[in-house]
């Protein structure tokens, strides 16, 4: 009888373990949907903020690209003024030039050009400048500077 008893246990046990397992598989499925919806959510939310993210970027892109529009423009209206002032002041130096002339004076070199024919071509031409600067009285040196040495320095 015992062994009758024994196995009336053992199917007894056998029942509530089925019960159990039923159960722990109803939970784990009900976990399982609410991880693909979760998921699903997620999904949903990654794709909503590649969407917005896409649109702020063309947005900036085009703020960026206008931006680069209105300073290239900006750049060429300076670059043409520039060129105007730089006519405008070749302009006037042919204008004084002519002044000069018309009055009898030698021609008077525009400013930034140099007398190739007076410039030192050694370096001791150039140190017997110095030299003589040197040896004039403080006076006198910035004078000397700016008529002899100045003029050769690049």
């Amino acid at each position: 009888m015992e062994t009758f008893t024994n196995i009336q246990e053992a199917n007894q046990q056998i029942g509530k373990m089925g019960e159990q397992l039923k159960t722990e598989k109803e939970a784990r499925t009900a976990v399982t949907a609410d991880l693909e919806t979760a998921k699903a959510a997620h999904l949903a939310e990654v794709e909503t903020l590649n969407t917005q993210q896409s649109e702020e970027l063309i947005t900036l892109r085009g703020e960026n690209a206008k931006a680069v529009t209105d300073l290239t423009d900006k750049l060429e209206a300076v670059n043409t003024e520039t060129a105007t002032l730089i006519e405008a002041a070749k302009t006037a130096d042919e204008k004084a030039a002519d002044i000069v002339s018309a009055q009898g004076g030698d021609p008077v070199a525009p400013e930034g050009e140099v007398e190739t024919a007076t410039a030192p071509k050694t370096k001791e031409e150039f140190t017997a400048l110095w030299t003589e600067h040197s040896a004039l009285p403080v006076v006198d040196k910035r004078a000397f500077y700016l008529e002899q040495i100045k003029p050769h320095i690049k």
